[in-house]
C-alpha cells in the first residue's frame, strides 16, 4: 500500500556472498506454526532460500507491530551488498484498508438513508462531516503510530543486520531505489 511506512537500506561489508548468506541463514528460523511458545534461537522468524529472505523479529512485545523484512544478498567487486526493506505486516495493512472501509460504508449507508428519508443535502453533510473528521483523525492517529514503531523496529533490525555482516557502510536508500526485488 502506498501509505504505509517503508524502509529500504543497503549493507555492504567485505565478508564474501556465502559468507554473508551463511550468517543470514543462522539467524532466520521457521515460523512458529500454531505454537507461539515454542522456543527457538533464531532471533528472526521466516523463510531464506538462495540469499533471499522474507522474516520478522521474533520479539513479542505487545504495542508495536514488528515490520515484515525482505531482504537480498548481492555479491559486488570487493565483497557483498545486503539489501533490506521493511514495511508494515499484513495485519496492518488489513486493519487500515478495513477501518477506511468501515467509515466508507457508514458515509454511503448515512447518503442512502437520508435520500430515502427525505433529507435535505445539508443536513446528511453536516451529520458525514462528524464521521469524516473522526474518520480522517483515527487514520492520521494510526498511521502516526505505525510510523514511529515501524521505524524504531527497523532501527533494531537494520543495527542487528549491519553488526551480524560487519557492514562497513549502511546506506538508506530513497524512493526511486526502493524496489529491489526482496
Amino acid at each position: 500500500m502506498a501509505f504505509t511506512p517503508l524502509q529500504s537500506f543497503r549493507l555492504d561489508t567485505d565478508l564474501s556472498y556465502d559468507e554473508v548468506c551463511r550468517r543470514v541463514g543462522q539467524v532466520i528460523g521457521p515460523p512458529r506454526g500454531l505454537n507461539p511458545l515454542a522456543g527457538r534461537s533464531e532471533p528472526y522468524l521466516g523463510s531464506y532460500e538462495g540469499g533471499r529472505f522474507a522474516a520478522r523479529r521474533d520479539a513479542y512485545a505487545f504495542g508495536a507491530p514488528k515490520p515484515t523484512i525482505s531482504g537480498k544478498v548481492a555479491a559486488d567487486g570487493t565483497g557483498s551488498t545486503l539489501h533490506l526493506r521493511m514495511r508494515p505486516g499484513l495485519v496492518a495493512d488489513i486493519f487500515m484498508v478495513g477501518t477506511i472501509l468501515l467509515f466508507a460504508t457508514d458515509l454511503i449507508r448515512r447518503f442512502i438513508a437520508a435520500a430515502r428519508g427525505g433529507a435535505t443535502l445539508v443536513e446528511v453533510i453536516g451529520d458525514s462531516v462528524v464521521v469524516l473528521m473522526g474518520a480522517f483523525l483515527f487514520v492520521a492517529l494510526f498511521q502516526v503510530y505505525l510510523t514511529v514503531s515501524i521505524r524504531s523496529e527497523s532501527r533494531k533490525s537494520r543495527e542487528f543486520f549491519a553488526e551480524l555482516i560487519e557492514a562497513k557502510h549502511v546506506g538508506a536508500l530513497g524512493p526511486e531505489n526502493q524496489t529491489h526485488g526482496a
